[in-house]
């Protein structure tokens, strides 16, 4: 058992790990797309900020399909998922801000830091246990993904 359970933290650590590089590939594309619609095309920041949300989220859910979860499930259901969790994502945001900066009156960017770690641990989990799942396969997979450590 404590096998299963070392192999179980391990894998969820990696995930994590890739999770957040993914993060960091779809923040490079969000601003990517902004600076390039605000500054080369000369559209308005709200436009190009929403462009390159869309952008980055669209990158996310692929990297994280393929390189954090390695899921096997079909695409017609866990991209609305993933869409679903970052649209509540986006509201845990609002919400969080709401709370920490205008209610309590936490500094707006500690504020945002302590909401981000949030929002980010939140949608990991989510994402994990909803999204992407998969289930262990004869081969041994702990949870889709191939941990190939042994």
């Amino acid at each position: 058992m404590t096998s299963l359970k070392n192999a179980y933290l391990r894998v969820t650590a990696t995930q994590f790990a890739r999770y957040m590089v993914v993060g960091v590939f779809g923040t490079i594309a969000h601003y990517t797309v902004l600076i390039l619609f605000v500054e080369i095309i000369d559209t308005d920041a709200v436009v190009g900020s929403s462009a390159g949300a869309a952008t980055g989220a669209f990158i996310n859910y692929f990297l994280n399909y393929y390189f954090t979860f390695q899921s096997n499930r079909r695409h017609v259901n866990t991209i609305v998922q993933f869409y679903i969790v970052a649209a509540t994502g986006f509201l845990w945001n609002a919400l969080f801000m709401l709370l920490l900066a205008d209610m309590m009156g936490i500094y707006y960017l500690a504020a945002q830091l302590i909401t981000t770690g949030i929002v980010l641990l939140w949608g990991f989990w989510i994402n994990r246990i909803w999204t992407f799942r998969t289930t262990t396969d004869d081969s041994g997979n702990v949870g889709g993904y191939r941990d190939n450590s042994n």
